[in-house]
Order: C-alpha cells, then sequence, then structure tokens
C-alpha cells in the first residue's frame, strides 16, 4: 500500500488572494488506485458544477471547476489525462507524447465517483482499476491538478507543482509524484 497526502499550489498568477486549500490524496493498493480531492474554504467565490443525474463522459471539463490526475510511466512517452468533474462527469484521454496524439482512452468506458460539499468543504473521491489501462503492477509518476473557476469567472491553476512560466498540467516535470 502506497499513500501520500500533498497540498496543491496556486499558479503564481492565478489563485492568489482566494480563501481557498486545495488537498489530493493518493492510496495505491495493489491493482487499485483511490484519489481524493478536498477543497476547503470560500466555496461560495468559486462555481462548482451541479450534481449530474446521470454522470457521462464529457470533453471540455477543464473549462469549469475540474480535477486531474496525470499518470505515466518513467521514462516512457505516453500518458493519460484524467478529467474529474465534481458533477460526476468525467474523461479519460491518453496521448502519445507531450500534447500529442490525443484521444479518448477506449478501454475505460465508465468512471465512478461521488463528491459533497458543505458551507466550506468540497470532497471528490474515486477509485480506479489500473487494469484498464494495463499499468496495474507498473511504477508510475503522477501529477494532481486542479482547474477552480471563480464566480468572476476566471480560471484558477492548482497543481502539486508549477514549472513552467505559464500552467500547463501536462509537462512531465510537473509529474513528481511516483507510485
Amino acid at each position: 500500500m502506497n499513500s501520500v497526502i500533498r497540498p496543491l499550489v496556486p499558479f503564481p498568477s492565478s489563485g492568489q488572494g482566494m480563501d481557498l486549500c486545495i488537498t489530493a490524496t493518493l492510496l495505491r493498493q495493489d491493482t487499485r488506485l483511490g484519489l481524493a480531492y478536498r477543497m476547503e474554504g470560500d466555496l461560495s467565490s468559486i462555481i462548482i458544477p451541479e450534481l449530474a443525474k446521470r454522470p457521462r463522459r464529457l470533453d471540455n471539463l477543464w473549462r469549469e471547476t475540474c480535477l486531474e490526475l496525470y499518470l505515466a510511466e518513467p521514462e516512457e512517452a505516453p500518458y493519460w489525462e484524467f478529467n474529474l468533474s465534481p458533477s460526476g462527469h468525467w474523461n479519460v484521454y491518453r496521448f502519445s507524447s507531450y500534447r500529442d496524439d490525443r484521444r479518448e482512452e477506449a478501454s475505460i468506458q465508465e468512471f465512478q465517483c461521488s463528491s459533497s460539499q458543505s458551507d466550506r468543504v468540497l470532497t471528490f473521491e474515486t477509485e480506479m482499476d489500473l487494469g484498464w489501462i494495463h499499468l496495474a503492477t507498473r511504477a508510475l509518476t503522477v501529477g494532481l491538478s486542479a482547474v477552480v473557476r471563480s464566480v468572476c469567472g476566471t480560471n484558477s491553476y492548482w497543481a502539486l507543482t508549477h514549472p513552467g512560466r505559464e500552467p500547463d498540467f501536462h509537462r512531465r516535470d510537473g509529474f513528481i509524484l511516483r507510485i
């Protein structure tokens, strides 16, 4: 069992001054990967998508408040991007290399997650079988991030680290966790 809890930090030109703290918890056990995000603070200042009655695979979830997970094998070019909305909508993409040849990951046809919200706390949880994408027994590098849409209509970008001059969650030097 491999478990980590890490804070996400806002990109320097976004999210500053927000009363918001985001943490991510990652748990790997056998072929399973558990992921939880916790947003705590002034949730009235951000737009949180409503819980969907029938969550489904959708594109462009990152244009709203969206939680993201990036997985890759160390030293290998392909990687996966998981877009997870607090609404329950989701998508998983496979890239052959940095932002190249994006396609929906066909081996994942459904995705289960849950979220709950109180006045100051939003939680999101999911668990997945890494066998879907043939990563069950492999060492992985991981990037964790979030896009947070404010009520003013601007996005802030949160991640474990921001290695570039612009927010870019696809940069492999941002995949700093190893599990």
